[in-house]
């Protein structure tokens, strides 16, 4: 039942062609293909061994009404999705059957996890459930029939985002010892030592996992309130209406990089880290829209 990687990150946002412009400028990301449902439309984008589905529209408002733009799906991949399912049930995650297959299970705050299975082939595999188109000019590929294997960019920039390294969360304290005993007992992650910096004025509690033996890292982190004034995570937590994905870390060839990049998506950071790093590098509940209530 144990998470062996990061499959993609799923974003919902208001402005979809203003973020997939930035990913795609900022830091070298391919459009490869498009998807359009009744209530949403998609866009995938390829870096490297990076999966990011850019998504909008009206099935989406309720996320972005209390959160905003920011991520919704951290897709797991991993080798028996069954298995994983009942241990996420008896760890007490909500779970839901996608209407097309596939299953979620409940995160934190309005973030959600799609299980998929490991890819049997090299490479990613384009996100199921949905018809997806390639995008007019993207590198062509063998198509493999349910799980089609994402092209490749055309090109890997020097400098630019190559792997997902690590995500930032913030959460409240409650929520914090929460998802991570969830993540360990039911997902597999590996708890690691947690080594933040300190900050003047951002006390804070910290859990760092491991994702699968080489995947990304999770830096989990909630105020403690030591000196009874509002910090970094209180303010985060405000403007994002609850727990919510900070930021994500990407591997990267250069470290100079990391000092030209713009913002993700709004409000939200990206950090790049240089290509020999591995560790996490932290730079300080509702049912998925379209589910029967």
């Amino acid at each position: 039942m144990t998470v062996q990687d990061i499959a993609y990150v799923e974003l919902f946002v208001l402005d979809k062609v203003a973020v997939v412009d930035r990913l795609v400028a900022d830091l070298g990301f391919a459009r490869v293909a498009d998807s359009v449902q009744a209530d949403r439309s998609s866009v995938l984008l390829r870096q490297g061994e990076v999966l990011l589905v850019v998504t909008s529209g009206w099935g989406t408002r309720r996320f972005v009404s209390d959160h905003g733009d920011g991520v919704f799906d951290i897709a797991l991949s991993c080798a028996d999705v069954a298995a994983t399912v009942e241990a996420a049930r008896a760890a007490g995650a909500r779970t839901w059957a996608a209407p097309r297959g596939g299953w979620m299970v409940s995160g934190f705050g309005g973030v959600w996890h799609t299980l998929v299975p490991t890819a049997a082939q090299g490479g990613p595999a384009w996100p199921s459930g949905r018809q997806w188109i390639t995008t007019d000019g993207a590198p062509a590929t063998e198509a493999v029939p349910d799980s089609p294997a994402v092209p490749d960019s055309p090109a890997e920039p020097t400098g630019r985002a190559l792997r997902l390294d690590h995500l930032d969360i913030l959460l409240t304290a409650h929520g914090l010892a929460d998802y991570a005993a969830f993540c360990e007992d039911a997902l597999g992650f590996t708890r690691l030592p947690a080594e933040l910096p300190g900050r003047t004025g951002d006390a804070a509690d910290s859990v760092v996992l491991r994702i699968g033996p080489a995947g990304p890292s999770v830096t989990l982190t909630a105020s403690a309130h030591r000196d009874g004034r509002p910090n970094e995570s209180d303010e985060f937590l405000e403007r994002n209406g609850g727990p919510g994905v900070h930021r994500l870390g990407f591997r990267t060839d250069e470290i100079r990089s990391e000092i030209s990049v713009l913002q993700l998506v709004g409000r939200r950071d990206h950090a790049l880290v240089p290509g020999g790093g591995t560790g996490p590098r932290p730079l300080r509940n509702q049912l998925p829209d379209g589910v029967p209530r």
